[in-house]
């Protein structure tokens, strides 16, 4: 993607250009913690780190976008340090896998604990730390597992030769490894600071529209504004390093020197990445964005997301097919449904925007094709 042109009070001025990344059902606080993990994570690794890292809500998902030239200026900080250093990712791939493991196990005990009503597990200041802490851990590795065998697969190559080969490899096995993870920390967050809300006799949806500031203040006991919190609830923009309560997601951007254009469903059909051949299947769609819609799924309907995530596979057991926006054939949704021998097809890009619950798609598996009927 190129830098684009925004009109800004009457003059024309260059504007660096969003590229949507990924959409998930996750929480302010995770975008934030996310921009500091891509910001000062790679900034001590490599030298260059993402100043700005804009999120969007809509009040059910998260969506987060990437500047085009940070993209650009961080790979290319990436691909010297590995010119001089072929063994960084190696060398760091083996403290991830660790730092994996830790966070897995530390995710078990707590859950455990919830799930057990006898034992107290609570948003302390204690236990929110451990967490943030066990976030932070999985940059600046977890990036790059995604974009390695992916974007930068190519520029990886042209580095290194075929000393690339194996870190390609290296990283995939690392994404695969650490499926969900990053997902569960934020999940297990939200859930211990639901419990608080409820304590309070407030509503638990909020916890997924609080900051990292209202988290810190909320596990130390401290009062926080519930009214902005609430605003957030109906939508919001986190734009270099500001929360504005908006939908107005494209003005946002462009107020803030950036250049993006909502993509829009056009027609009624779709092309996607066949990743698991099932046939051709008919059914009704049902969206899911969010895991609360998750209890609304009936069996034998098709699974319309803009990305699966491991809290989704009660409902791909019971879906007739599985189709998304966003994914290739490493994402979650196209390895889920090779488990389960799901019709998927993914990576259709607006899929979710031009089907509403109840509509009859055909879903052809074999060519990746979707057609609503």
């Amino acid at each position: 993607m190129t830098e684009g042109l925004i009109v800004s009070r009457g003059n024309v001025v260059d504007a660096d250009t969003l590229q949507k990344m990924w959409t998930r059902d996750m929480a302010l606080f995770t975008a934030q913690w996310l921009q500091d993990g891509l910001k000062g994570k790679f900034e001590e690794a490599f030298g260059k780190g993402y100043a700005d890292w804009p999120a969007s809500s809509n009040g059910l998902t998260l969506t987060y976008y990437a500047p085009a030239k940070a993209m650009r200026e961080v790979r290319d900080a990436v691909m010297r340090t590995f010119q001089q250093d072929p063994e960084w990712y190696p060398r760091e791939s083996r403290k991830y896998v660790q730092g994996i493991d830790a966070t897995k196990r530390i995710l078990r005990e707590m859950r455990k604990k919830l799930e057990e009503k006898e034992k107290i597990v609570d948003l302390d200041e204690a236990a929110l730390h451990v967490l943030k802490a066990r976030y932070y851990a999985l940059f600046p590795v977890l990036r790059l597992s995604l974009v390695l065998p992916g974007i930068w697969e190519q520029d990886l190559r042209n580095t290194l030769g075929y000393e690339a080969e194996k870190i390609i490899q290296k990283a995939g096995e690392d994404r695969l490894y650490a499926e969900g993870v990053f997902e569960a920390i934020d999940t297990m967050v939200r859930a211990l600071a639901a419990r608080k809300l409820q304590q309070m006799k407030r509503q638990e949806k909020l916890a997924t529209f609080l900051s990292d500031e209202d988290l810190e203040k909320l596990a130390a006991g401290k009062e926080l504004d519930w009214r902005t919190v609430e605003e957030r609830s109906k939508g919001y923009v986190f734009c270099r390093g500001k929360v504005t309560a908006s939908v107005d997601v494209e003005r946002i951007f462009r107020e803030n020197g950036y250049y993006y254009e909502e993509e829009k469903a056009i027609g009624n059909a779709w092309k996607g990445t066949p990743a698991f051949n099932g046939g051709i299947v008919e059914g009704k769609v049902r969206l899911v964005f969010a895991i609360e819609q998750l209890k609304e799924f009936k069996a034998g309907e098709i699974l319309v997301s803009p990305m699966t995530v491991p809290d989704f596979i009660p409902v791909i057991k019971k879906a007739s097919a599985i189709v998304t926006d966003e994914g290739g054939m490493m994402s979650h949704a196209a390895i889920a449904a090779r488990e389960f021998q799901k019709p998927c097809v993914v990576g259709t890009r607006t899929i979710t925007k031009g089907v509403n619950d109840g509509d009859v798609l055909l879903v052809d598996s074999e060519k990746g094709v979707v057609r609503k009927l």
